[in-house]
């Protein structure tokens, strides 16, 4: 067998075995080659789904110690089926209350997390009054708290002023908006006062540790929630892309830290300035085509706007921002990222250096 490629495509949802077989004889493009069906379909009746679904609410069991327990009242936090049924609840309310709101805009929502996307203020006037109210709440029993809402309009309820954002970037879970360009950035602020060494799966049983950690490295860069938004310039202007990508890269450097101090000492001091320059020099050139074969996926196919030299110096800078706090340390690691983002800026275009300047 040469390669293994998987049907994909929404085209194909749904259609038996046989018809995209024929589909592929047609298209003429699969030769010598051996199709296998590998999708498991699960078929319900709407009476059999009812029951599957009132038997996992109301017969829902819990042992705890020798003790079992039967929940009668409520969904187990966590539950698939919590966050199913909260979008159905807040889909009916959308329909029933909401319906115009988002002319010309765009309404979204996370389970229970709004956003108002809205030329017109009467609509985002609306929509405000209709969820802070007690319009809804006697039909669907839910109800705002003001406490917990931002707008960047003023907005009185019940004579006290609803928080207004400060500023030009709106906060919506984990990203951040810019309310007059619509330019979208990370938001950073939910790992404020966290440690990453609590939030990585460390492993040392493999032999080759450094290997093991550049991985997990280099694959949490790529699983970014949001890179293709940060990195599409369809969305956001070369600097703001560059300030993605320096973010990116610092998070990163937050994560080498946390893994190098978690190592048992026998192999921290194993570990060589070579070894480790050698994974930080791998991770800017591995971002650097995982988000161009990212963008070429998109229907403008839009060519990146960064350079691999610039991709590398802003991944060497994020690092030594990072190491530089705990110099005796890595005093040694940081000399050689120094001169390294020395050599990369010589080879910088002046404009890439003029924008830096005031950016990082």
């Amino acid at each position: 067998m040469r390669h293994v490629t998987p049907v994909e495509g929404e085209q194909d949802f749904g259609h038996s075995f046989h018809q995209i077989l024929r589909d592929l004889i047609k298209d003429g493009s699969h030769h010598k080659s051996v199709i296998t069906n590998q999708v498991i379909f699960l078929h319900f009746e709407d009476k059999g789904f009812i029951m599957c679904l009132g038997a996992n609410i109301c017969n829902n069991l819990k042992q705890i110690g020798n003790l079992d327990f039967l929940r009668t009242k409520g969904i187990s936090q966590g539950s698939v089926l919590s966050s199913l049924l909260c979008s159905i609840f807040y889909g009916n309310m959308e329909n029933r209350y909401l319906t115009g709101v988002d002319k010309d805009g765009l309404l979204m929502r996370l389970i229970d997390d709004f956003l108002l996307v809205t030329p017109y203020l009467h609509c985002a006037t609306k929509f405000m009054q209709v969820l802070l109210s007690g319009e809804c709440s006697e039909t669907f029993g839910c109800k705002v708290n003001p406490q917990k809402t931002l707008t960047n309009f003023e907005f009185i309820y019940e004579g006290q002023p609803v928080q207004q954002l400060q500023g030009d970037w709106f906060p919506w879970c984990g990203f951040l908006f810019n309310v007059k360009t619509l330019e979208v950035k990370n938001d950073y602020q939910r790992y404020a006062a966290t440690s990453f060494r609590y939030s990585m799966t460390l492993s040392f049983s493999s032999s080759d540790t450094l290997k093991m950690m550049k991985l997990k490295l280099i694959q949490a860069l790529h699983r970014s929630k949001g890179l293709v938004i940060f990195i599409d310039p369809l969305i956001n202007s070369q600097r703001v892309i560059t300030e993605n990508i320096y973010h990116l890269f610092l998070l990163t450097a937050f994560r080498f830290h946390s893994y190098n101090q978690a190592l048992p000492q026998l192999l921290k001091r194993s570990n060589t300035t070579k070894d480790l320059l050698g994974i930080i020099l791998d991770i800017a050139p591995s971002f650097y085509f995982k988000a161009k074969k990212t963008l070429q996926r998109l229907p403008a196919e839009d060519e990146f706007p960064l350079s691999l030299t610039a991709m590398k110096w802003l991944c060497v800078k994020a690092f030594d921002v990072k190491l530089s706090r705990y110099f005796g340390v890595y005093r040694k690691l940081i000399i050689v990222l120094r001169q390294q983002r020395r050599k990369l800026a010589r080879k910088l275009v002046s404009a890439y250096r003029v924008m830096w300047s005031n950016l990082i």
